[in-house]
C-alpha cells in the first residue's frame, strides 16, 4: 500500500477511535442509568461523527452518503436486506442454543425502547458514523477489492463496526454472546458497507442495519416459539 493509502486509513481510524471511545467512556462517568447512557452515547457518537465529517471532508455531506440513492431500490439491496434478516435471526438463535445470556443493555430496556433506541437510532447513527464517516472518507479507495466483490473501504468499515462491540464486555455480557454479536455486527457491515459502496447514500445501508436489527428479534421469538410447541412452556433467558 503506497503512503496516500496508509496515511488516509490512519487518519480515519484515528479519529473513528476518538469518537467511539469518547461516545462510550464519557457518559459513565456523568450518568448511572441505562436509557440516559445509551441516549448520551448515541447522540456524541452523531455529533462527533457529522464533526469530523465537517472537518476532514469540509462539510461536503453528499460525498459522504447524505444522498438520495438512484434507483431507489434494486434487486442488490433485496438481496443484502434478506441476508440481514437471516444473519441476525441466526446470530440470536445461536446465542439462545448455546444457553448464552441476552446483552445485558437488551435485558435492561422495554420492548418499545429497544425498537426506538436500537431498531431505530441505532441503525441510523451507527450507519452515519461506520459508513458515512468511516467507509466515505476512504471512498477514493473503493477500486481495491479484497474479498471478491467487497472493497478495502467497506472490509475496514465492516471490521470497525464489528469491533466496536466488543465494549459489549464492560458492560457484563458474556463472552460468546459478545463473540457472536461481533460476528453477526461484522457481517452485518459487509452487507450495509457494500450497499453504500453501491449507492453511495446512507439509506440502502441504513435498511439493511435496520433489518438485522429486526432479524435478531425474529430470531429469538421463533426460539420462544418452537420452545413453546415443544415443551409447552415459554423459556426463561
Amino acid at each position: 500500500m503506497n503512503e496516500t493509502l496508509i496515511g488516509r486509513i490512519g487518519q480515519t481510524l484515528s479519529f473513528a477511535l476518538v469518537i467511539f471511545i469518547t461516545a462510550v467512556l464519557v457518559p459513565k462517568l456523568f450518568f448511572h442509568e441505562t436509557i440516559t447512557i445509551v441516549l448520551v452515547t448515541q447522540t456524541l457518537e452523531l455529533v462527533l461523527a457529522l464533526l469530523a465529517i465537517v472537518i476532514l471532508g469540509k462539510a461536503h455531506f453528499s460525498r459522504y452518503g447524505f444522498c438520495r440513492p438512484k434507483p431507489f431500490f434494486n434487486t442488490s439491496l433485496l438481496g443484502s436486506v434478506f441476508l440481514a434478516f437471516m444473519v441476525g435471526a441466526l446470530a440470536s438463535l445461536a446465542i439462545l442454543l448455546l444457553g448464552a445470556e441476552r446483552h445485558s443493555l437488551l435485558k435492561s430496556l422495554s420492548f418499545p425502547q429497544i425498537i426506538l433506541l436500537v431498531w431505530i437510532f441505532s441503525s441510523i447513527i451507527e450507519e452515519i458514523f461506520t459508513r458515512g464517516f468511516l467507509q466515505g472518507h476512504l471512498a477514493p479507495f473503493e477500486t481495491i477489492k479484497v474479498l471478491g466483490p467487497v472493497s478495502l473501504p467497506t472490509l475496514i468499515s465492516a471490521a470497525f463496526f464489528g469491533l466496536m462491540h466488543s465494549v459489549l464486555l464492560l458492560s457484563g455480557t458474556p463472552i460468546v454472546t459478545t463473540g457472536i454479536t461481533i460476528l453477526f455486527t461484522f457481517t452485518l457491515g459487509l452487507l450495509a458497507g457494500h450497499q453504500f459502496s453501491r449507492s453511495r447514500s446512507l439509506v440502502p445501508p441504513i435498511i439493511v442495519h435496520f433489518c438485522g436489527n429486526v432479524g435478531g428479534f425474529l430470531g429469538g421469538l421463533i426460539y420462544v416459539m418452537t420452545s413453546l410447541i415443544i415443551t409447552g412452556q415459554v423459556p426463561s433467558f
